[in-house]
């Protein structure tokens, strides 16, 4: 049974749709928080679990109509509670976003500097993918942190593969011209 069918059951009053939906899907906002609280291994289950609940808390403002899929919707809320914990907690949540973004493989970068150039370089590249994040639609960031942050494969954001793609590739485009932007301005100074 997909989620979204759940979803309806679950709506009319039934319980055990209630914990399928629970269930099937707690794997899946672990992996999601996982990908954010990199330091706080131990949170991970908390709140994912956090984030489920709430979900299904609200489960009738849940719209499912025009294609959209149950697990985008909780991408969303889980995302927001990942970030909500984080900023509680005073980490820096861009700085994250931005070399998982600008680095998807690139674990060395979270390294320790070895020298003060790194260190200098890795900032520099930290605010910069900051300046064209911020400017980006809220789309397009999505887009953006879904692959690159949290490694969401194009079937796995609840939309259609071409819808996915599409949306990616504007997004790319999107940055790539902000970017561009930047860089002309700065050639001015």
């Amino acid at each position: 049974m997909t989620n979204e069918e759940l979803v309806l059951l679950a709506l009319a009053g039934d319980q055990d749709a209630y914990i399928s939906l629970y269930n099937d899907n707690l794997r899946y906002a672990r992996s999601v928080c996982a990908k954010l609280l990199q330091s706080w291994p131990d949170e991970i289950n908390t709140v994912a679990h956090d984030a489920l609940s709430l979900a299904l808390v609200r489960l009738s403002q849940f719209k499912g109509t025009g294609g959209s899929k149950f697990r985008t919707w909780l991408y969303r809320i889980t995302r927001n509670e990942a970030l909500s914990f984080l900023r509680k907690r005073h980490q820096p949540v861009n700085d994250a976003v931005s070399m998982h973004i600008l680095y998807p493989s690139g674990d060395e970068f979270f390294a320790e500097p070895t020298t003060k150039e790194r260190s200098h370089v890795v900032l520099e590249t930290t605010q910069l993918v900051d300046m064209v994040m911020a400017r980006l639609s809220m789309m397009d960031r999505d887009a953006l942190t879904a692959r690159y942050l949290y490694g969401l494969r194009n079937t796995e954001v609840g939309i259609t593969m071409s819808a996915a793609k599409a949306r990616l590739h504007r997004a790319l485009r999107n940055a790539r011209a902000v970017l561009m932007e930047i860089h002309e301005r700065n050639l001015r100074r």
